[in-house]
């Protein structure tokens, strides 16, 4: 009988350990991995403003702010193919000038094309050897900068939005609550 309760202890000691293991985790993933679609398109839209307005500053001319197009997929697509793409009113493209995208690249402060490649090779343990120059055009600018803005809010550019799902988990219950026909699933008034 003893060693019942003994084996039973141990069981309950290492279950309990697991779990708070496990907890602990999942709360240091959930942590890791916290985005935000809102922080990041208020980033975007706010970088893209200020380095345009920047960007005409130092090259003279004054172009305005291209129309952005959302499609199905990731805005941050859209607002990227907005400052990649040649403008329409000109037969240049004049989002590479490559004096003044080095001057901002050197006013706010980002990397290098070498410090990123570097950064690059660490992290997928890999010797990159063709390096083409990254800083041609006005948007991959934005994208650095939105991605340190966007890490300074304490979120993970690209990450899990935890916060979103929740509130888009709220909404959709209330209505729900409201409207349970929108459910679409009719054996639910049989279990109710």
């Amino acid at each position: 009988m003893t060693a019942l309760i003994i084996v039973a202890t141990i069981c309950l000691v290492v279950g309990t350990f697991n779990l708070i293991n496990a907890r602990a985790g999942a709360k240091a993933y959930r942590a890791r991995n916290r985005g935000s679609r809102v922080a990041e398109i208020e980033e975007w839209d706010r970088w893209s403003r200020i380095l345009l307005a920047e960007y005409n500053e130092l090259t003279g001319l004054e172009l305005s702010y291209p129309e952005i197009k959302f499609t199905s997929g990731r805005f941050d697509r859209a607002y990227y193919n907005a400052f990649s793409e040649p403008y329409t009113l000109t037969n240049a493209n004049p989002w590479k000038d490559e004096t003044a995208l080095e001057t901002l690249r050197i006013r706010h402060k980002l990397p290098s094309d070498d410090e990123i490649y570097s950064l690059q090779e660490w992290m997928y343990k890999k010797k990159i050897i063709n390096r083409p120059t990254l800083y041609t055009s006005l948007a991959y600018l934005i994208q650095q900068c939105v991605y340190r803005a966007v890490h300074k809010r304490d979120y993970k550019y690209g990450g899990k939005d935890w916060e979103g799902e929740e509130a888009a988990k709220q909404k959709w219950e209330e209505i729900q609550s409201k409207h349970a026909w929108m459910k679409n699933d009719p054996t639910d008034r049989w279990i109710n």
